[in-house]
């Protein structure tokens, strides 16, 4: 029987490191490793490895692996900037096909360590002035400026990307324009203003539905590269195609 060896760097390349429970994912790791090098040293030993099968499927693999690599090396490699105006003149020939897919709401967000501040700042708004000239104003004042930890202007939040999820529910009795009074965190004083609301099913503003025309315009731009490079190496190298007279046979029969 084999001895494969599984290093601690070859392991933690497998796991997200990211998470906490590192510990905890290097132990199902290596169990997992395990219980796999088990099964494949014991195929091994049959000589499953090195059979035809097997040799079949590993030459697909190559093939499927060395075309799609060459493909995104020298044929889907165009990371040309997709321009605004391309971006929204496709949105306007297909602003139908795009829509809501659970609600949102485009928010102003404030972060400040000053209940007082807060304060202030949230009664400026709802006294009429707009968003983006209380928040010069709240800036340029020196103390006021210092109390500001951070700040998200005309964002689009879910009920799954917003945080903390508090403000989520605070905005639920905010209409578009209204101001929240501070709403006490861990990290400090939140005020948030509702510019708009998005209802699911609703049809997508152009900025909600913009990475998915960029996705389908990309998707297109790859497709006639791939297309025209197709043309090309049947123009370099001639394509002759035979079938036996068996195939035809079973063809007609059919």
């Amino acid at each position: 029987m084999g001895s494969d060896t599984l290093t601690l760097e070859e392991a933690v390349r497998h796991i997200d490191t990211t998470r906490s429970d590192k510990n905890i994912q290097l132990r199902q790791y290596v169990a997992s490793w395990i219980n796999v090098d088990l099964v494949y040293q014991e195929a091994r030993r049959k000589g499953i490895e090195n059979s035809a099968s097997v040799n079949r499927q590993l030459e697909d693999i190559r093939r499927q692996l060395a075309t799609q690599s060459f493909l995104e090396q020298y044929v889907y490699n165009d990371t040309t900037a997709i321009p605004d105006d391309t971006l929204r003149s496709y949105f306007g020939n297909h602003a139908t096909e795009f829509f809501i897919r659970e609600d949102v709401k485009q928010l102003n967000i404030a972060l400040i360590n000053s209940r007082e501040k807060a304060s202030a700042f949230s009664a400026t708004i709802a006294q009429g002035t707009p968003w983006g000239a209380a928040l010069a104003a709240f800036v340029k004042d020196s103390s006021s400026a210092s109390t500001l930890l951070s700040v998200s202007t005309g964002k689009y939040y879910t009920v799954h990307t917003i945080v903390p999820q508090e403000i989520w529910k605070v905005t639920q009795s905010l209409s578009p324009g209204e101001v929240s009074y501070p709403v006490r965190t861990a990290a400090g004083y939140i005020v948030v203003q509702t510019v708009r609301t998005f209802k699911q099913g609703g049809s997508s503003p152009f900025d909600l539905a913009k990475d998915e025309i960029f996705q389908r315009i990309l998707l297109d731009r790859r497709r006639k590269n791939y297309d025209e490079f197709l043309r090309t190496l049947r123009n370099r190298y001639p394509v002759q195609v035979y079938f036996s007279p068996s195939i035809d046979s079973a063809a007609h029969h059919e």
